[in-house]
């Protein structure tokens, strides 16, 4: 098992091993790919949900409040790579936002990431379309005995069912 590098994460991308739609070679840095906000937010007010289309307005954020999102990027992933995810610096430190997620993205797993945002600072936060929001370490498990394994259990699933549920 190995981490790959922009260059392997950009040759895995050509091959179509690793599919990030859209792909963009600016949110590919050294060693991980920068992913951004969807289209639609659901920030679950003490009063209520509010679905917001980001495309038409920003969604704030009160100190305190979840909201459940999504990621602009879809992901395939094949057998041979998995995915560890991580929020970026900024959201934290500059926005005291806390993205809620899984540690990975499974072998084999596509489409888009279903995540949350909790901000646990003191002011409202407004996110907008396209911000980046988190990070993703590409792996080549191949040779690690983990690429045949689909029987490894993340929270990335629960987050995502979770996710769903809440825009129903």
């Amino acid at each position: 098992m190995f981490l790959l590098s922009d260059e392997q994460v950009l040759r895995q991308v050509e091959q179509g091993t690793i599919r990030i739609n859209p792909f963009e070679k600016k949110q590919l840095l050294s060693t991980c790919y920068y992913f951004r906000l969807g289209q639609h937010v659901t920030v679950r007010h003490r009063s209520g949900n509010e679905i917001v289309d980001l495309m038409r307005t920003s969604a704030t954020v009160e100190p305190g409040e979840l909201t459940i999102i999504r990621s602009y990027e879809s992901f395939e992933l094949s057998e041979s790579h998995m995915g560890l995810l991580g929020a970026t610096t900024r959201l934290g430190v500059e926005k005291s936002l806390l993205l809620l997620h899984g540690p990975t993205i499974d072998p084999s797993y596509q489409g888009p990431l279903d995540l949350a945002l909790l901000n646990v600072g003191q002011t409202n936060v407004e996110l907008t379309f396209q911000m980046s929001i988190g990070k993703i370490h590409f792996l080549n498990i191949a040779d690690s005995g983990l690429a045949k394994d689909h029987r490894i259990v993340t929270l990335q699933a629960r987050i995502e069912r979770m996710a769903s549920e809440a825009r129903e």
